[in-house]
């Protein structure tokens, strides 16, 4: 349900979502926690890319592999970490573990 900006949303209505968009679509980089728009619209993938920050403090995409023009490119949510447990990967991400190649 989208809302005027001109008009003070409903909290009620809206806070449960918009929390619920920053659990599932935010990142942690160097310990802030962002949203991402174009890094969050990537697939999982555990031999996808990960997200590093450079020297000159900028974000940048190192991909897992080797990819064309036109190919997907994907990121490996857990960047070496341990996914930790099927349910949290569904309550944090929205699939199961086991679900994805």
């Amino acid at each position: 349900a989208a809302f005027c900006v001109a008009k003070r949303p409903d909290l009620e209505t809206h806070l449960a979502w918009a929390i619920a968009a920053v659990a599932t679509r935010a990142f942690r980089v160097n310990g802030v926690v962002q949203l991402l728009p174009l890094v969050e619209k990537m697939n999982h993938s555990p031999g996808g890319g990960r997200l590093v920050v450079t020297s000159a403090g900028e974000l940048a995409f190192l991909a897992g592999a080797a990819c064309a023009a036109g190919d997907e490119v994907f990121l490996n949510y857990f960047d070496g970490q341990e996914a930790s447990t099927p349910e949290r990967v569904l309550a944090h991400y929205g699939f199961e573990p086991g679900a994805v190649a």
